[in-house]
């Protein structure tokens, strides 16, 4: 089974089934013995069993993860400096990289103490080496096989192209993209030219024109474009570490004698947003 499959059975049919069986073993004791203290400190045992059971699922399927903090991630990831502040992301935009949800899908959001500082940091492009480090280690692909395309690591303005004049009619979803890229901006995809193969590919793309460009293995976006001293943007990498092995799901694949899928990209529907 996959792990959209694996979520279902872990979080919703073990549990409802635990409580349906827990519900038939006491419907069939007799009344002494149900409220006997033995049976009592059981049925505890396995109500608690009940929101154990996926929680440690999930734990021990996901296999820590591969980034320490979100500090890690995101300021030693980017090179900057230590008085940066990272935020928790929201409740659906996270991840340090585990086993379980198989993807990093940071929505970045970094505060720098002054506009001064995020413009010489983005100025300086002290992002580059730490960023190609980060996704070496991470996809375990080492340095030499990593190709950086021309324009990758730039920050870079809106096509003259695509600017029109103040007074021009434009589309409304255009008006809001063009808003939130009024600077220049990092858009950097990752691609792995075979996705069984070795090597990858940083190539530039372009949240503009075509916000649906994801390299096939993940993409970060670093824009100040938005509020003052702040960089925003994401890192996205479309693969869990390159040691998991989602023990727990392959337990339960080999018992039931079910082949061991490896991890899907997170955007086809194939994970748990936790």
């Amino acid at each position: 089974m996959d792990i959209k499959q694996f979520s279902i059975l872990s979080v919703l049919v073990v549990p409802i089934a635990m409580i349906i069986l827990l519900a038939l073993i006491g419907k069939s004791v007799p009344k002494k013995i149900a409220t006997s203290f033995p049976f009592q400190t059981f049925a505890t045992v396995w109500f608690i069993g009940i929101f154990a059971v996926p929680i440690s699922a999930i734990y021990f399927d996901a296999q820590d993860d591969f980034f320490k903090d979100r500090y890690a991630l995101v300021r030693d990831g980017l090179g900057m400096p230590a008085n940066v502040e990272v935020p928790s992301p929201g409740r659906f935009s996270g991840g340090l990289g585990d086993c379980w949800s198989n993807s990093v899908n940071w929505s970045l959001k970094a505060t720098f103490p002054s506009d001064e500082q995020l413009g010489l940091w983005f100025a300086q492009q002290s992002y580059r080496e730490p960023l190609v480090k980060q996704i070496s280690a991470y996809f375990d692909t080492p340095m030499d096989q990593i190709t950086v395309l021309n324009g990758a690591l730039d920050a870079r303005e809106i096509d003259k192209k695509w600017m029109s004049d103040i007074n021009e009619p434009m589309r409304e979803w255009w008006q809001y993209r063009r808003r939130n890229y009024f600077k220049p901006s990092v858009c950097l995809a990752i691609d792995r030219p075979d996705e069984t193969g070795e090597g990858l590919i940083l190539r530039p793309c372009d949240p503009v024109v075509l916000p649906e460009d994801m390299g096939n293995m993940g993409r970060v976006i670093l824009n100040r474009s938005g509020s003052s001293a702040v960089l925003a943007g994401e890192i996205y990498y479309a693969t869990g570490p390159s040691y998991c092995t989602n023990p727990v799901r392959r337990v339960v694949n080999n018992a039931l004698g079910l082949p061991h899928p490896e991890a899907r990209r997170p955007d086809d529907g194939s994970t748990l947003p936790l």
